[in-house]
């Protein structure tokens, strides 16, 4: 799920790190969401490494539509090379989905063995293995307990509390 901005959103190692697992389990399906300047530049990087069959475009979501898809989802990949939070992990976990992002900032950066996989940036070949892993392991997560973790550290009410300690603690 990205503005399909290549240089920030490195949508091109997830196609090629999805491919390199593809060709040890041709199980795995790959759903890029979103629309953006490199979408067509993406699209013949998909045609070019014949996963056409594999990999597809449903161009831009929001609302339920988005929520269907991540619902629907086994998993949400995120290879980032910078976020500021990643809001899309947060909405993946919410719906008690697993990740396999990118360490690349914000909310990124906590990723633990019970939400997901966390690799370097531009690191495709952990990006690959990981989700080889994945494919043999995703029973393994808990999705109550993957909304727990949003809940628990981001809802609005935990937000407004750690905001008003800020205001306190500035104030004091």
């Amino acid at each position: 799920i990205s503005a399909l901005d290549d240089a920030q959103k490195n949508v091109s190692g997830i196609i090629s790190s999805f491919g390199n697992a593809y060709k040890q389990n041709n199980q795995m399906r790959l759903k890029i969401i979103g629309d953006g300047e490199d979408k067509t530049k993406l699209q013949n990087l998909v045609f070019k490494l014949k996963l056409s069959n594999v990999i597809t475009f449903t161009g831009k979501l929001t609302g339920e539509a988005l929520v269907k898809e991540i619902q629907q989802s086994n998993a949400l990949v995120m290879f980032s090379n910078y976020e500021t939070f990643c809001l899309t992990v947060a909405e993946a976990l919410a719906c008690g989905k697993p990740v396999i992002t990118s360490r690349a900032g914000g909310l990124t950066d906590l990723i633990s063995d019970e939400l997901g996989f966390s690799v370097e940036s531009n690191n495709e070949q952990q990006l690959t293995e990981s989700m080889l892993i994945f494919a043999q392991q995703r029973n393994k997560f808990n999705p109550e307990s993957l909304r727990n973790f949003i809940t628990q550290n981001y809802s609005k009410e935990i937000i407004a509390e750690k905001l008003k300690q800020v205001y306190l603690h500035v104030l004091s």
